[in-house]
């Protein structure tokens, strides 16, 4: 675990049976958050892809659109392939935003063209978005190419 902050605001980094948490508390600074997600990649804590969930429940800050545009750099699993049959299919990672708040949906939106890669979903219950970001997905037909690698 990972975790960095005061009692302003707090970032917890954790990963648990194979699924990223990321829990953002009050108001968070930037560069705590940024920091965190460096220190993730250092330990390997962010080696491949995996889904993800980001509880903001008790989230109540603003948005610091660089450190945003710093953790997108770290992310190393935003694009996923997979194999079969001579073919390689783009297989979207899947990150769950959890919060009760509505005016959450413009800002995921946002998050979703600067990290168009990964399929975001907000949700209201932690289980349910767990419920999400486990479930397998394979990609279009159109999406598929043949693999010359």
């Amino acid at each position: 675990m990972i975790s960095r902050g005061n009692n302003r605001g707090q970032v917890t980094l954790r990963v648990q049976n194979g699924v990223f948490w990321v829990k953002l508390e009050l108001d968070p600074r930037g560069e705590d958050l940024v920091t965190c997600f460096s220190e993730a990649r250092s330990s390997g804590m962010l080696a491949g892809p995996m889904p993800t969930v980001v509880d903001m429940l008790a989230y109540n800050g603003s948005i610091d659109w660089s450190a945003i545009t710093a953790i997108r750099a770290m992310i190393p699993w935003e694009k996923q392939h997979h194999t079969q049959a001579g073919f390689r299919r783009i297989v979207m990672a899947r990150c769950a935003y959890v919060s009760v708040d509505p005016l959450l949906a413009p800002i995921i939106k946002i998050i979703c063209d600067l990290f168009g890669r990964m399929r975001h979903r907000q949700f209201r219950d932690p289980a349910h978005a767990l419920l999400w970001v486990l479930q397998s997905e394979a990609p279009p037909p159109e999406r598929a190419t043949t693999n010359d690698d």
